[in-house]
């Protein structure tokens, strides 16, 4: 069988199960940190075709599948296992909560709101010639998780500037 075409047929067909199962694996984990995992997992599977392949080859859709949730739950587990994820707290804000009361939603929209003006004074304050730099630096790293060195070599700044004002985020929003 050919991988191309077991991956589609996996995707629409087994992706849904491998979230839903990684979800209740890592139950602190952000849901669209567990989704990007499978996401990713799936793009693995398209750069490693000769071992995805041999896994079909050898155990058909079973072993593709198998191997689809074992990468993704690997990502899972560094991401997981990184000391900046809890530590930055970035999935327990009221983001998170914010389908249960109206309350919340007013909270997270608040929180949302509150957090977009810090983006924007950390860019400024911390940012030196390149403020534009550090707050698409600070934006890719609230969202993907990644650390200070690899957000500020994908934005073109320096990991000092993404780590000060990281630091300094974090202390006005404890405030």
């Amino acid at each position: 069988m050919n991988l191309h075409t077991a991956l589609a047929h996996q995707h629409g067909t087994s992706r849904p199960a491998i979230v839903e199962s990684l979800k209740r694996q890592f139950p602190g984990m952000c849901p669209a940190r567990v989704d990007d995992a499978v996401q990713a997992a799936f793009l693995e599977a398209l750069v490693h075709a000769g071992t995805f392949q041999g896994a079909l080859d050898r155990d058909g859709t079973c072993g593709l599948e198998r191997m689809l949730r074992k990468t993704a739950w690997r990502q899972l587990r560094g991401q997981w296992r990184r000391k900046g994820y809890s530590a930055q707290g970035l999935d327990t804000t009221p983001v998170a909560a914010a389908a249960s009361t109206p309350e919340d939603r007013a909270a997270a929209r608040e929180a949302l709101h509150d957090l977009a003006g810090l983006l924007d004074e950390a860019a400024d304050r911390f940012g030196g010639s390149r403020p534009e730099s550090l707050q698409h630096a600070l934006a890719l790293q609230l969202s993907s998780g990644r650390s200070d060195t690899e957000v500020a070599r994908l934005a073109g700044t320096r990991r000092e500037y993404v780590n000060r004002a990281r630091n300094w985020m974090k202390r006005s929003l404890a405030a």
